[in-house]
């Protein structure tokens, strides 16, 4: 335990982590891991007073210099119907106890700092910062109204809806929302949305997607073949990961350098950032996850991101911190 300098903050069934700590235990780099749903591993113990604090942690909390976080962040507030009362109570305990233990860390750099994170996944706040940058985004209404819709059909003969916030539970399972067209004739049909706020969109025609994965001071931008699978088109997610196709793309330095400036501007050291790439070759941004998946494109496409991911844990760049501590 004394020589652990990587707290890594995840979930039990996390291929990315997993794959990473592979690595770390490859190259006998310590580590402690804590996982959100087995917390009775482990042993705590934080007493605070007037006059001290004592901790009982499975490391030492001041030896700890970088901080994994691979929680969830769809954890926060989610109740499931199919656990009962306590189980629900207990998950969120688990959540926000963890979240509270890395709070004590002092000094430590956060890949990514849960607070940042939660800023980092407001829509508007995205879309302003991408525009912010120089990048190009889709005509966007958020809205309770549907006159605003209206409006937005009367200048884009398609759009789409998106969730603000997808916890991934709906109807008490792991489901997920995704992007969708809906169409004027289903949009009319609809009643009153001023009880549920909608994000809205104009449709980008796409010729693929593109994720750019930004990992510290590595890129490494991914296109994805949306448009060769009738269900993956409108949002790739939806398409069977194994059937879709995928490779290392080379794309414009401006477009690189804008998506680095983007994650600077929120303090976020690894996300995923999501465009729409259209017939004449625009980059529309439509997404910005700090927790993005990548394990699949890594597999496919060769690309080192968990070697890259291993070398911000264990040496990451001044610039990096720098960032993330002006962010703070």
């Amino acid at each position: 335990m004394s020589e652990d300098k990587i707290l890594v903050l995840s979930s039990q069934n996390d291929l990315e982590t997993d794959l990473v700590l592979t690595k770390l235990n490859r190259d006998r780099i310590p580590f402690v891991r804590i996982n959100s749903f087995n917390l009775n591993n482990y042993r705590f113990g934080l007493s605070i007073n007037n006059s001290d604090s004592v901790y009982q942690l499975p490391f030492d909390n001041k030896k700890i210099r970088t901080i994994w976080n691979r929680m969830p962040f769809s954890l926060r507030g989610v109740f499931s119907r199919e656990n009962s009362d306590t189980e629900n109570l207990i998950n969120e305990e688990n959540f926000w106890f963890i979240r509270n233990i890395g709070e004590q860390i002092p000094n430590a750099l956060w890949i990514n700092h849960p607070s940042l994170e939660e800023l980092a996944n407001c829509k508007l706040s995205q879309l302003k910062k991408a525009k912010e940058v120089g990048l190009d985004i889709p005509d966007t209404v958020l809205t309770n109204t549907k006159e605003n819709v209206k409006r937005l059909y009367d200048k884009h003969e398609i759009i789409v809806f998106k969730p603000l916030f997808n916890s991934g539970q709906l109807s008490g399972n792991q489901s997920t929302l995704y992007t969708s067209v809906v169409t004027r004739e289903r949009f009319d049909s609809i009643g009153d949305i001023s009880i549920c706020p909608g994000f809205f969109q104009e449709y980008i025609p796409k010729m693929y997607d593109l994720r750019i994965i930004v990992v510290g001071d590595d890129i490494f931008p991914i296109a994805i073949y949306s448009q060769d699978i009738e269900e993956s088109r409108i949002d790739w997610r939806k398409g069977n990961p194994n059937s879709l196709k995928y490779c290392i793309k080379e794309v414009p330095d401006e477009l690189l350098d804008r998506s680095y400036r983007l994650c600077k501007r929120f303090g976020i050291v690894t996300a995923a950032i999501d465009f729409a790439v259209d017939k004449e070759g625009k980059h529309y941004f439509l997404d910005f996850n700090p927790s993005g998946r990548w394990m699949q494109f890594e597999l496919v496409t060769g690309a080192k991101i968990s070697d890259s991911i291993v070398s911000l844990l264990t040496n990451p760049s001044q610039a990096i911190i720098d960032t993330y501590n002006r962010a703070r």
